[in-house]
């Protein structure tokens, strides 16, 4: 689905959904933790529905396919080696491309056996009591998944990180749902973070279902707002709905701890700066780091959404504020976080037509 979106005034009050990093972990939770956990949420979004797909393959010991969602297949690999002698998982194309060697490494020093490194995968073996030993700078979600597996399995793991973890706060989440500390959802900060940057443009958007105490680390999305240098390695979800902040400014912005986003669902690095340079920025690309160069203002223009979700949302918040129409290509890829994006865009007064 392309979409040709005008300029308009954002104004409204929204639910923001339900937080897709947490659900992920509730779902699991309920399903091989704690049954009792209340699951009040929709299984809306495609990586959601990937996740509960899993675990019902895992309780059938059938086909584990994760989609496009990396968190399922990260989580769901060890799950399903602590619970079963042997499966098969797969997913899209686009998720064969998202890192995974570490966390196979570390299972095959442990004594697992796979048919491959990249999907789709047969897995034989049970994960046993070892030493676990994953990168902390490439996806905290290697750590979560083999936490998640060592509860549910009551397998005594050593799981050591190699060098300095980034994004802990999902690791602390993960925790806390296995401790039992966390057992409620709350809506999703980096939904939220859309429409706070839009707020930071004039728009009037009141954000309904937030804990402003979450642990989720994207609630600093409020510290940014008013930053010229940011620091991403805790919070990679941001970059593209940052770099339409910092196009709105004059200047030199700078969203540092950049690398880990070139293996997203797109390349993320490429899909800024495209996105950057259609709006009239300039950006400065470095291994690390992005300097984004804004003129203040949105120039009429067409946006490739590379078929990632939070691009394309990013590209929708920027439109909104464009001296012109702006055409998305590929706007249905927030299907797989918020399908209803498109949907709450109108209640608060956007304006788009589809173009096919």
């Amino acid at each position: 689905m392309n979409v040709r979106v005008y300029p308009s005034q954002l104004n409204g009050e929204l639910n923001i959904p339900a937080s897709k990093s947490l659900a992920h972990r509730l779902l699991i939770a309920q399903a091989f933790l704690n049954p009792e956990i209340s699951l009040d949420f929709e299984l809306k979004s495609e990586d959601l529905q990937a996740t509960q797909s899993c675990i019902n393959a895992i309780k059938n010991a059938g086909l584990l396919d994760c989609k496009e969602s990396g968190t399922s297949l990260r989580f769901m690999l060890p799950i399903a080696s602590a619970l079963l002698d042997e499966f098969e998982i797969t997913g899209s194309e686009s998720l064969k491309d998202r890192p995974l060697e570490p966390l196979i490494e570390a299972m095959e020093d442990n004594g697992l056996e796979f048919s491959s490194h990249q999907l789709p995968i047969k897995v034989r073996g049970k994960l046993k009591a070892g030493k676990y030993q994953v990168p902390g700078n490439i996806s905290s979600q290697f750590v979560s998944g083999l936490l998640f597996a060592k509860a549910i399995a009551h397998i005594p793991m050593d799981i050591e990180i190699i060098g300095e973890l980034e994004s802990k706060d999902y690791v602390d989440m993960t925790d806390g749902v296995i401790s039992g500390q966390i057992k409620e959802i709350e809506g999703d900060w980096t939904q939220a973070a859309n429409y706070v940057v839009a707020n930071s443009l004039g728009a009037q958007i009141q954000c309904c279902g937030l804990n402003e105490n979450s642990i989720q680390g994207d609630r600093r999305i409020l510290e940014y707002i008013n930053k010229s240098e940011i620091d991403l390695s805790n919070n990679p979800d941001l970059a593209p709905i940052l770099s339409v902040l910092a196009l709105s400014r004059k200047g030199k912005t700078s969203l540092n701890h950049i690398n880990r986003l070139r293996f997203k669902e797109s390349n993320r690095v490429k899909a800024i700066i495209e996105l950057c340079e259609a709006f009239g920025g300039q950006t400065i690309e470095y291994e690390d780091r992005l300097e984004i160069i804004g003129n203040g203002h949105f120039e009429p223009c067409t946006v490739n959404g590379y078929n990632d979700h939070r691009i394309v949302m990013a590209a929708a918040i920027g439109a909104s504020f464009a001296q012109g129409s702006v055409d998305i290509i590929g706007a249905e890829a927030v299907n797989k976080s918020y399908p209803d994006f498109w949907e709450d865009y109108k209640t608060i007064g956007g304006r788009f037509t589809c173009l096919d």
